[in-house]
């Protein structure tokens, strides 16, 4: 494995590990399965805003850098949520879920 590959696999590792803890942080809400894309989309749409105003004001501190991550991470969760639900929603899901991990 060539050493952009690896360090693009440990970006995406980390990535997916702040999108997790930020998950089980707001474990006791509601499944997005359970709530329409369309709210879904405005979620997604208020994290990226919130995801710019972190970037404005970063000033590469510890403390901005955390924000603008935890941010992405919001950015990327509703993301998923989203692709998860459409998935879910899709004609061969269940078989392809048997099938791919």
């Amino acid at each position: 494995m060539n050493n952009e590959l690896r360090n693009e696999k440990i970006a995406v590792m980390q990535f997916a590990k702040t999108m997790i803890a930020k998950l089980e942080a707001n474990n006791h809400k509601a499944h997005w399965n359970t709530v329409g894309q369309s709210y879904l989309l405005y979620r997604l749409e208020e994290e990226l805003a919130e995801l710019r105003e972190a970037l404005v004001g970063h000033d590469g501190s510890e403390e901005k850098t955390k924000a603008v991550m935890s941010e992405c991470a919001d950015v990327g969760n509703f993301a998923m949520m989203i692709s998860d639900n459409v998935w879910n929603d899709s004609a061969n899901a269940t078989a392809e879920r048997r099938v791919s991990p």
